[in-house]
């Protein structure tokens, strides 16, 4: 379904959007994030260190650490390497499997 959307801004005239295949892909992000939220912070909790500890050994914000956890946030590829080598694991092992896929709906 095809929805048009307008905007009073002089600047910005009429965007087009597909809402199914946006939502559904958004949806599937979030669960992708937070299972790896999820995953960091249950590691975290294991070695028994804080937010703010890990943040600081990871180098970066605890505000960071804290939207990672709960699935706010993605952490780049760069950072999943910071975070598993603090929490002393295989970067592979953030990385949980998801059941559903972006095509499950179609």
């Amino acid at each position: 379904m095809w929805e048009y959307i307008t905007c009073d801004s002089p600047y910005v005239v009429v965007f087009f959007i597909q809402l199914e295949d946006f939502i559904m892909e958004k949806d599937y992000d979030v669960k992708v994030r937070k299972a790896v939220g999820r995953k960091i912070k249950q590691l975290r909790e294991e070695k028994g260190i804080s937010q703010e500890e890990f943040a600081y050994l990871v180098g970066i914000d605890r505000t960071y650490i804290s939207f990672i956890e709960r699935g706010r946030r993605a952490p780049r590829l760069p950072m999943l390497y910071r975070i598993a080598n603090v929490l002393e694991v295989p970067a592979s092992s953030l990385v949980v499997e998801v059941k559903e896929t972006p095509d499950n709906n179609r």
